[in-house]
């Protein structure tokens, strides 16, 4: 497959690796305009500078560039777009139906959200294909993102919901930890320790959920012995509204992404 990558910042950049690092044979072209990121992508494998007369020639097109550079970048460089090539689209609160008024309602087009745990090959990525996308096209896709994200089939009406739960969380997990974090050195662990001994406990916890070890409820009750340090932890995170802000946090979140899917 010939691979067109728009765009090579963080979630683009991190799928290109990802590529380069299965060794799977693909055909690599690259536009963008940060040449510090293309010179950095060289480092990975190697790819051809994309020039638009070879656009049909072009399988898969992903688009990584910001949601107000979008219908400008789609001007530039895919003029001419064929009714057999797939858009792949990275920007949030760009809908499937924006994206057909600047390319024409018989392209086919997919709309990805991946989240940043992607640039270490633990993303979460939600794919959703207009109408005149096949199984197979999807299948192409996934295929491509498997190396660096799970990946998950939603209708457009959930991706804001996703995005609160996937796209944002993470920060709110890094705020977990950094809190965390200095709990630990205020009780004389240096920051280095405390960074290794959080963020293991997210990635064991995380992973004995998505393995079915247990739901989160049942998961909690079994650490929280009777009378014992952790119910004392949990207690106080209840005492200090910590699951309400938690909800609170993604609510808001989904909120500011429909907003932005509104927004002409």
């Amino acid at each position: 497959m010939n691979l067109l990558f728009i765009g090579v910042g963080n979630m683009g950049g991190a799928i290109l690796k990802s590529l380069y690092k299965s060794g799977e044979g693909y055909d690599i072209h690259i536009a963008g305009r940060s040449q510090k990121k293309i010179d950095e992508i060289r480092n990975y494998g190697e790819f051809q500078l994309y020039d638009k007369k070879n656009l049909e020639k072009m399988d898969m097109i992903f688009l990584g560039v910001k949601p107000y550079q979008m219908e400008e970048a789609i001007a530039q460089h895919l003029e001419g777009l064929k009714e057999n090539q797939i858009l792949v689209s990275m920007a949030a609160g760009v809908t499937l139906q924006k994206l057909q008024n600047y390319l024409g309602k018989d392209k086919k087009i997919i709309r990805i959200m991946p989240n940043t745990p992607i640039m270490v090959g633990e993303g979460m990525t939600s794919i959703t294909g207009n109408s005149n996308c096949s199984q197979e096209d999807i299948e192409k896709v996934i295929d491509i993102l498997k190396n660096s994200s799970q990946c998950a089939c939603i209708p457009e009406d959930k991706i804001d919901a996703f995005i609160g739960m996937a796209g944002s969380s993470p920060a709110f997990a890094y705020m977990f930890l950094e809190a965390m974090s200095d709990a630990g050195v205020k009780y004389g662990l240096s920051r280095e320790e405390t960074y290794l001994f959080a963020s293991q406990a997210l990635i064991g916890a995380g992973k004995m959920v998505r393995e079915n070890l247990g739901n989160p409820g049942a998961l909690k009750d079994a650490v929280t012995s009777p009378g014992g340090t952790t119910i004392e932890g949990v207690c106080t995170l209840e005492e200090y509204g910590f699951r309400n802000a938690v909800i609170k946090a993604v609510s808001k979140t989904v909120e500011k992404s429909l907003e932005m899917s509104r927004k002409k």
